[in-house]
């Protein structure tokens, strides 16, 4: 098979960058509009000996504000958000431990997968966004873990965030702090 280059035409205008155009969705929307789908590209990982400064710098460069926590081997064993390593989380857990916040690693700071409660990938097919609205306020997060079975197994699909429904609806949500970590929330999720 022969390929043929393609034309390209000069640009006389300056260009502008649109990383996440507005979409203009509704809460009537399919919730799966909004949803980062891992199985379609990279998800940003840390170690869990990493620093919290150095995870900072990678989730501002990638622009997001959570990642996924590995082991040398590549397994995953918890997320952390910027909100972990950035707020009073970091400021609790160095106390604690007696040492600065530079002294803390992310493994320190993260949510274990052990304690985290998922949205099955199902479910939220079948959901609107204003259900994920819902649920994002009920158990007071900024991101919902949608997990997918797959022979037997729990396999992670995608993410839905705050920010990325607020950006395409133009609302603001609401999420309270009492139920910030997994672990703290309550232990059945909404259904639709």
């Amino acid at each position: 098979m022969d390929f043929t280059p393609l034309s390209l035409t000069p640009v006389h205008v300056p260009v502008l960058i649109d990383p996440d155009p507005v979409h203009h969705l509704t809460l009537t929307d399919p919730a799966e509009l909004v949803l980062t789908d891992l199985s379609h590209g990279p998800q940003v990982t840390v170690h869990a000996y990493d620093s919290p400064e150095a995870t900072i710098q990678l989730m501002i460069r990638a622009g997001v504000r959570l990642a996924f926590v590995t082991t040398h081997e590549q397994w995953m064993i918890g997320m952390v958000s910027a909100a972990d390593l950035q707020g009073e989380r970091a400021v609790q857990m160095a106390q604690l431990r007696g040492v600065s916040a530079s002294e803390l690693y992310i493994q320190d700071l993260m949510e274990p997968v052990d304690v985290w409660q998922a949205l099955d990938y199902e479910v939220m097919h079948r959901s609107l966004i204003g259900h994920v609205v819902a649920s994002l306020q009920h158990y007071g997060r900024r991101h919902l873990i949608v997990t997918e079975q797959r022979d037997g197994c729990s396999i992670l699909r995608g993410i839905l965030s705050a920010s990325r429904i607020e950006r395409a609806c133009g609302i603001a949500i609401a999420t309270s702090a009492r139920a910030h970590r997994f672990a703290d929330s309550e232990a059945e999720p909404a259904t639709t």
